[in-house]
């Protein structure tokens, strides 16, 4: 054992180990892509590919690449070879075609011109060699240049078309480099802008060898985050289906100065009564209770008032000992009767806690619907408002006014 080790740790394993999943993988995959012809979409294809397959098993994924290659790439970069050499010998086809043109055109027009001018100069051949082949390389010239100045034009709408779709690709990759920076800059500048980084990383890492339904779970908790942030930056209101216990938890670990809460005995209770198990018996509970003892080592005031759901429930002993504790822990704990609930307030049956005088949680119960039994919370939600705020800031200090202090 001790000497498989040794091997297992030792330099050359090491360095063919690199080599053999770090090196030999993408060297070996960019030789078989010279089977597909150079402009092949393929190429850039398995590149990608390569890029999301773990180290472990890119040899093997390579290997089976070489079979592919031979199958696919070669018949294509046959069929390749084949269109260039054809249009390569349709090019030179057009371009003998073009001189024996040229040539026969000039040797035509020169033999014309020494006709005509023999008939005129008599025995002055000369004369008529001459101007024939003077008026012949004159044409012969003239051709060349028509064909040059039509060259010069194909190049020039060529060269237009590129200069075009150069330009466009500019103006939309500027478009995009534009937005990007502006991000990157909002970014910069964010109050949370290590978190920010920390959260595109993170997601960023998430590759395509993944599962779907691991996709499908980033998205949907990327997507549940942005609505959050999107309420927190512009000050409105969050909604939650359910307790929100994850916000409520979240909010009170990162309180920094009060915490004022209104919590009614019948909602605690959540459905099932205290003796069954409520919110402060429950695991939720507990850690919610655990969140705010650390509030309070962080110097913290919470204040909670608890509203009974009945004139008898003051002398609950069960009610009165989860009271007690809480205000062992340090919490400023009041007791209100619903004879002394304003008269206002009658009616108003639902929790709230505001953190830092800055977010208020909000809670509101389900409907009873089976007579006897206590209501649950149906739906949460963060207010961020600020006159919002300071109204349930002037709510819990008429209430705290109202309530009394819990005996003994």
């Amino acid at each position: 054992m001790t000497k498989l080790i040794d091997a297992l740790t030792s330099w050359p394993m090491f360095l063919a180990a690199l080599l053999m999943f770090g090196v030999a993988p993408r060297l070996v995959l960019r030789l078989v892509l010279l089977a597909y012809p150079k402009n092949d979409p393929r190429r850039a294809e398995l590149m990608a590919e390569l890029r999301a397959i773990p180290r472990v098993e890119r040899p093997v994924w390579v290997a089976e690449q070489i079979e592919l290659a031979l199958a696919e790439g070669l018949p294509r970069r046959f069929r390749a070879l084949g269109k260039l050499k054809k249009n390569r010998q349709r090019k030179e086809a057009r371009v003998r075609r073009g001189t024996i043109r040229k040539g026969l055109t000039t040797l035509s027009v020169s033999g014309a011109v020494y006709l005509i001018t023999s008939l005129y100069v008599g025995d002055e051949i000369m004369w008529s060699v001459m101007l024939s082949v003077f008026i012949g390389g004159v044409l012969l010239v003239v051709q060349f240049l028509a064909e040059f100045e039509n060259r010069l034009q194909t190049v020039e709408n060529g060269q237009r078309h590129y200069f075009a779709t150069v330009e466009d690709q500019i103006k939309y990759g500027s478009a995009g480099i534009n937005d990007t920076s502006e991000l990157f800059g909002r970014i910069e500048d964010s109050a949370i802008r290590a978190d920010l980084k920390r959260l595109i990383r993170n997601s960023a890492n998430l590759d395509h060898s993944a599962h779907t339904l691991i996709h499908l779970f980033a998205s949907s908790e990327i997507a549940r985050l942005s609505e959050l942030m999107k309420g927190l930056s512009e000050r409105g209101e969050i909604t939650y289906d359910g307790e929100g216990r994850d916000s409520l938890l979240g909010l009170t670990r990162n309180a920094q100065a009060t915490i004022d809460a209104v919590s009614f005995m019948a909602i605690d209770a959540g459905g099932q009564g205290l003796e069954g198990g409520g919110l402060w018996k429950s695991d939720f509970g507990q850690r919610y209770l655990e969140a705010q003892q650390k509030a309070l080592e962080r110097k913290v005031m919470i204040r909670r008032i608890f509203v009974l759901d009945d004139t008898g429930g003051a002398h609950d002993p069960e009610r009165l000992r989860m009271c007690e504790i809480q205000r062992d822990l340090g919490i400023l704990v009041r007791i209100l009767d619903p004879p002394t609930l304003p008269c206002l307030r009658q009616n108003w049956m639902y929790d709230f806690i505001v953190f830092d005088s800055a977010i208020s949680f909000e809670s509101t119960p389900a409907v009873w619907a089976i007579k006897g039994t206590k209501p649950a919370i149906a739906r949460a939600r963060l207010v961020l408002g600020p006159q919002r705020v300071a109204d349930r800031l002037g709510d819990f200090a008429e209430l705290w006014a109202a309530a009394r202090e819990l005996d003994g």
